[in-house]
């Protein structure tokens, strides 16, 4: 069996004991400990860093987010400078990144929607 190198976190974790559905569960706990450079070094190596899962259940959510996901997504893509996330809920991945990302909103008028249609469509052989 091949040795895979330890788990590398961007964050140092405290340990906690939590109960959960009547089990009781030893992990990181559901607070972010202070950061390390781990984000950094892959970047100074061209990496990109991609954590994952995130999910919006309160289960899941650090209290530090105040069981907030778009919270959490802040924290995480501009605090810490993660490229990505990987999450069960693109939805509100989705929604964080249209309220947050600012792009330029020409308005166009009805003759120019319908010719750019037309084009695409004319592209498509109809």
């Amino acid at each position: 069996m091949a040795k895979y190198p330890k788990k590398q976190l961007p964050h140092t974790c405290r340990q906690r004991t939590r109960e959960v559905q009547g089990l009781n569960v030893t992990g990181c706990g559901w607070f972010v400990g202070p950061p390390t450079d781990l984000v950094v070094r892959a970047h100074a190596l061209d990496l990109e860093v991609h954590p994952y899962t995130f999910r919006n259940e309160n289960l899941f959510l650090h209290f530090d987010f105040h069981q907030d996901p778009y919270v959490e997504y802040e924290y995480w893509l501009h605090e810490i400078g993660v490229d990505g996330l990987f999450t069960d809920f693109t939805g509100s991945l989705h929604k964080y990144q249209e309220w947050t990302t600012p792009y330029p909103k020409r308005k166009k008028k009805a003759e120019e929607l319908l010719q750019e249609i037309a084009d695409m469509l004319e592209d498509y052989g109809y």
